[in-house]
């Protein structure tokens, strides 16, 4: 937990500290008291390599002088902070997280030329802009606007990346713009695409899957969105497709959702054989998570038993591995 006021200054001056997380779990919905949580004003901490915020208050300066303090820094993750900022800037910096905001710049630049992975979850594309362009290993970008105006080539930091993952109906505009002139990626092994109507619309996936010829891993999330959030479909007659390495597709759907038979046709249609096809609905994963947290909630307390005494055996454990006549397993001579 971070509090200004109790955290030792110390802290922050600290000349071999390598790790830094700050958190402030306990604000309370709305808490407006939640703005005087912020950096402190002498920050030196020359060994920092990795530093995390969450809910904390982050402002220009302050960030600057960790940025400035610590040569070193390469990881850099603003979670669920209060991000006020117009620029961020480092030559060091190597993986940058932007999740979630309590309010957000008008518009963030980005220049850390030597960055190789960023994640954003909850900014609009178009609040970002690149400066001194990365060539990404690794991107994971879920957005929230609806559509994108901005004027930089926001695919020529992913065109080198080796695993991406692209959600959200401004990302689908924004590539709809920029892939029919878009470099080949050559390097791309994994792909997550989607969290918007797939399939009234397949020129993105298709125009990507045509950029992709190294492609191993493919999954697809549909998302059935309503009319206003949707966008014109582009013309992908004659579209084809070659992904020769290509191992394994999933395509995740809500129960209901209509044409993802059509989708697999097209999958199908290019030489992706059916048997590497797995379709699951997001109701079943979240029946499958919850079976699995139950089974682990179940087995915690014996865990911490045989961790406390490991000559404790459990009865039930032996049942299931030495069963005795009385099971249910098959046996012919029964019947």
């Amino acid at each position: 937990m971070y509090d200004k006021t109790n955290l030792p200054p110390g802290i922050f001056t600290c000349r071999s500290l390598e790790e830094l997380n700050l958190q402030w779990g306990g604000a309370p919905f709305r808490d407006y008291e939640h703005k005087g949580l912020v950096l402190p004003d002498i920050i030196k901490l020359p060994s920092l390599k990795k530093l995390t915020l969450r809910d904390v208050e982050v402002h220009e300066l302050p960030l600057e002088s960790f940025i400035a303090r610590s040569p070193g820094l390469e990881d850099l993750h603003l979670i669920d902070s209060a991000v006020c900022l117009e620029h961020i800037k480092s030559k060091a910096l190597k993986r940058l997280t932007i999740d979630g905001s309590m309010y957000g710049p008008d518009r963030m630049t980005i220049s850390a030329p030597n960055l190789i992975s960023f994640e954003c979850t909850g900014f609009s594309l178009e609040d970002i802009s690149w400066r001194d362009q990365p060539s990404l290993e690794s991107a994971r970008i879920n957005t929230c606007g609806r559509t994108f105006g901005g004027e930089s080539r926001f695919t020529g930091v992913l065109v080198h990346a080796k695993k991406l993952a692209l959600f959200g109906c401004d990302m689908k505009v924004i590539l709809e713009n920029e892939l029919p002139t878009c470099s080949v990626f050559e390097n791309l092994v994994t792909l997550e695409i989607g969290k918007w109507h797939l399939t009234k619309d397949f020129y993105v996936l298709l125009r990507f899957l045509q950029l992709s010829p190294r492609l191993e891993e493919l999954a697809l999330m549909h998302r059935q969105l309503d009319e206003a959030a949707e966008t014109e479909g582009m013309p992908t007659d004659g579209m084809t497709f070659q992904c020769p390495f290509l191992k394994s597709v999933i395509i995740q759907y809500s129960e209901g959702d209509d044409g993802i038979d059509k989708l697999v046709d097209v999958l199908v249609a290019n030489g992706v054989s059916s048997d590497k096809i797995s379709v699951t609905s997001y109701e079943d994963i979240k029946k499958r998570a919850f079976a699995e947290n139950a089974r682990a909630e179940e087995e915690r307390p014996k865990q911490k038993r045989a961790k406390k005494n490991p000559d404790w055996e459990d009865d039930d454990s032996d049942e299931q591995s030495n069963p005795d006549d009385s099971s249910d397993e098959y046996d012919p001579d029964d019947f």
